[in-house]
């Protein structure tokens, strides 16, 4: 990757990075959100990504995503982390074209 590159983070990743249920996926996760803390990994999320994820590390434990699902109040420590981390992609969709376009605001 070039240093201007961005990866745009998914809601899977950042969930595994919180749920050790499944070793691996927990393990790649980590890897990744230990390279967006040492700034190796230009990281970026949508606000649906931290909706979603609030909505999965939240939800009723037969629900939820988590094994352990968070308080809200702990849920939002964990959004106010990610986005300490990340840039916060803004998606605008340009209906004329039909062309999906994008800004990053941190």
């Amino acid at each position: 990757m070039t240093d201007d590159t961005v990866c745009m983070i998914n809601t899977n990743v950042l969930v595994y990075a919180f749920e050790a249920a499944d070793t691996l996926k927990h393990e790649l996760a980590g890897d990744l959100v230990e390279e967006m803390l040492e700034r190796e990994l230009k990281a970026a999320v949508s606000t649906q990504i931290l909706s979603e994820l609030f909505v999965n590390i939240t939800a009723e434990k037969k629900k939820s995503a988590v094994t352990n699902p968070l308080s809200v109040k702990e849920a939002k420590n964990v959004l106010s982390d990610v986005i300490s981390l990340a840039e916060i992609a803004v998606l605008e969709c340009v209906h004329s074209a039909g062309v999906l376009t994008s800004g990053f605001a941190h």
